[in-house]
């Protein structure tokens, strides 16, 4: 194999030999724990409102969930059910979904190890109203590199035809997508975003951090270690291997051979 280059065969690199030997990489990937880590970056104002948790689907009050609301797994990627109306879901098929989930290791399925060390958990959160139909609101996720926020990208459509435009950290249009969308205006809490990536990502030699903006207020969504598991489609190729620069894997234990 030749030596990681672009920011794809970095993220491929990490997840293989730096990710899993650190206990970190774990908490933060974890949808639950990542609360405490968030709390203990003086960033709990970004956290979205927590409903409830439980180790199994028999513990889950389902009667007394509010009519909207967002259920996922904690230990994976796209294990969410987004609830808009209570009346109109059908518990037994959500609950199926979720068992299922609960079985999985995904880090195995994925290749993505540091997954494989999280406790499964299902967590309930406030529900966030998308626009235009969608059921999820937009997202931005800003790409950080030795803690230093340095490529946002703002994703719209999804669950429909999901668009990416990137942007600087001064929101000057970046012509990188392999996928555009609409542009938009600089959001209004664009500096507590960023404020709050340098702290998030302080530990971190790479991560894509995610949030929300609704009604003007950020939430906070994620933090991903390993984007698409290194195999991200939105970037051109010229730009793949431009952030793929930011990234010094030899701090990272990387020896040539």
């Amino acid at each position: 194999m030749r030596e990681p280059k672009s920011l794809n065969e970095k993220v491929n690199w990490l997840k293989l030999y730096y990710w899993p030997k650190k206990e970190l990489s774990s908490t933060v990937a974890d949808k639950y724990a990542v609360r405490k880590y968030v709390d203990k970056c003086n960033c709990s104002d970004l956290l979205n409102e927590l409903i409830g948790v439980w180790d199994s689907t028999d513990e889950i009050p389902w009667d007394s969930l509010p009519n909207q609301f967002a259920i996922k797994c904690g230990h994976g990627c796209g294990m969410n059910i987004i609830c808009d109306d209570k009346s109109k879901i059908n518990k037994d098929e959500v609950y199926s979904k979720l068992n299922t989930w609960m079985k999985m290791d995904w880090g195995e399925y994925s290749c993505e190890p540091h997954y494989s060390a999280i406790k499964p958990k299902i967590i309930c959160e406030k529900y966030l109203e998308g626009k235009d139909g969608n059921l999820v609101p937009d997202d931005i996720k800003i790409h950080c590199f030795k803690g230093k926020p340095k490529l946002i990208a703002y994703y719209s459509g999804r669950g429909k035809s999901l668009h990416g435009t990137f942007y600087d950290i001064n929101w000057n249009h970046l012509d990188i997508s392999t996928k555009e969308g609409a542009l938009i205006e600089k959001p209004k809490c664009l500096d507590r975003l960023l404020e709050a990536c340098e702290s998030l990502a302080s530990e971190l030699p790479y991560a894509r951090i995610d949030f929300y903006i609704v009604d003007s207020k950020p939430i906070f969504g994620e933090i991903t270690l390993t984007p698409a598991s290194g195999r991200s489609p939105y970037m051109k190729e010229e730009f793949d291997f431009k952030y793929g620069n930011y990234i010094d894997l030899k701090q990272c234990g990387y020896k040539e051979r």
